[in-house]
C-alpha cells in the first residue's frame, strides 16, 4: 500500500468508528484477520474477532465514544496517529455502573499495514484517566478512609507529641502519592485504583492530624479562631493554586512521572519542620525554664 492508500485507509476507520451505526464496518475496513493488537490488555490481541471483543464493552458503556485525530503520519508501511478519545458513561463498565460523567483521554498508536489492512498495532490511552472521569473511586470510601487516618494520626499525635508525628505522618501522606503512581505504570485495574485511593485517603487523614495541631498550637489564645481561620485559609489558598497547575503538569508529565514528582516537592516542607519548631508552644512548653515556687 502507499502511504496515500494507508492514510485514507485510516480516515475511513475512523469515520466508521465516530459513527454508532457503522461500527461494524470499522473493524472491516482496518483490520487484517489475523491482526494483532498490542498495549490495551496484559497479553496481545489475536485476530479480528479477539478485537472486536475487546471494543464490545467500550462500545456499550459508551455509545457515543468518539475519536479525533490530532496528529497522523505515514512512513512505509506505519501510519503514527495521536488521538483523544471521549464519550458519555451510559453503560456499566469494568464494573461501574452508568454514571452519566463525560471523559476526555489522550492516546497514541501505530499500525503496520499489509497488503491492505492493518496486520499490527500497538496503542496507549490514558484508561487510568478514563476511570477517574466517571468515578470508578466512589467519594465514600476515601471519607471513610479520611476519617479512619485522621483519627489514627490523632492519637499517634497525642502519643509522639506534634513534631514527631509531623514528619512520620508527613512522610507516609507523600509516600501515598508513590501507590497513585505505580497504578499509572501498570496495566489499567480497577483493584489497584481502588487501593491507591484508599491509601491516599487514608495517609491524608493520618498527615492532616498532626498538621492542625501544629496550627492550633500556634495560634495566641486571645485571638485563636482568627489566627486559626487565617492560617487554614492559607492553606487551602495553596492547595487551590497547585490544584490549577495539576491538569497541565499531567497532560505534560504523564501520570506516573507526576505522582512521583509529588512525592519529591513534599521534602522541602519537610525539612522546614526544624526552623518552625520554635513556633509552637508545645515547644515553648518543653524549654522554658522551670519556675521557683514562691
Amino acid at each position: 500500500m502507499t502511504p496515500e492508500e494507508i492514510r485514507a485507509t485510516g480516515m475511513r476507520a475512523i469515520e466508521c468508528f465516530n459513527d454508532p451505526a457503522r461500527r461494524e464496518r470499522y473493524f472491516e475496513e482496518l483490520y487484517d484477520d489475523n491482526v494483532v493488537l498490542h498495549g490495551y490488555t496484559p497479553e496481545p490481541l489475536t485476530g479480528k474477532a479477539m478485537v472486536k471483543a475487546f471494543y464490545a464493552p467500550l462500545f456499550s458503556a459508551f455509545p457515543d465514544c468518539a475519536v479525533d485525530t490530532e496528529a497522523m503520519l505515514v512512513e512505509g508501511d506505519t501510519l503514527a496517529w495521536r488521538f483523544r478519545f471521549s464519550g458519555t458513561h451510559q453503560g456499566e463498565f469494568q464494573g461501574v455502573p452508568a454514571s452519566g460523567r463525560r471523559f476526555d483521554i489522550s492516546g497514541i498508536t501505530m499500525l503496520r499495514f499489509g497488503d491492505r489492512r492493518c496486520v499490527e498495532r500497538w496503542s496507549v490511552a490514558d484508561f487510568l484517566s478514563l476511570m477517574i472521569q466517571i468515578g470508578a473511586i466512589p467519594g465514600t470510601l476515601g471519607v471513610i478512609s479520611t476519617i479512619a487516618g485522621a483519627l489514627v494520626g490523632g492519637h499517634l499525635t497525642g502519643r509522639w507529641g506534634v513534631f514527631r508525628a509531623l514528619w512520620i505522618l508527613g512522610i507516609a501522606q507523600a509516600a501515598s502519592n508513590l501507590v497513585y503512581a505505580g497504578a499509572a505504570a501498570l496495566p489499567p485495574s480497577t483493584p489497584l485504583m481502588y487501593a491507591a485511593s484508599v491509601v491516599e485517603s487514608f495517609c491524608g487523614g493520618l498527615g492532616t492530624a498532626p498538621f492542625l495541631a501544629f496550627l492550633m498550637s500556634i495560634c495566641d489564645k486571645a485571638h485563636a479562631a482568627t489566627q486559626y481561620a487565617l492560617l487554614s485559609a492559607l492553606f487551602g489558598l495553596t492547595r487551590v493554586l497547585s490544584g490549577a497547575l495539576s491538569g497541565w503538569a499531567t497532560e505534560s508529565l504523564g501520570y506516573t512521572v507526576y505522582f512521583t514528582l509529588t512525592f519529591v516537592l513534599a521534602w522541602p516542607a519537610l525539612f522546614l519542620l526544624p526552623g518552625v519548631r520554635g513556633w509552637s508552644a508545645e515547644h515553648a512548653d518543653r524549654t522554658a525554664p522551670p519556675t521557683t515556687p514562691q
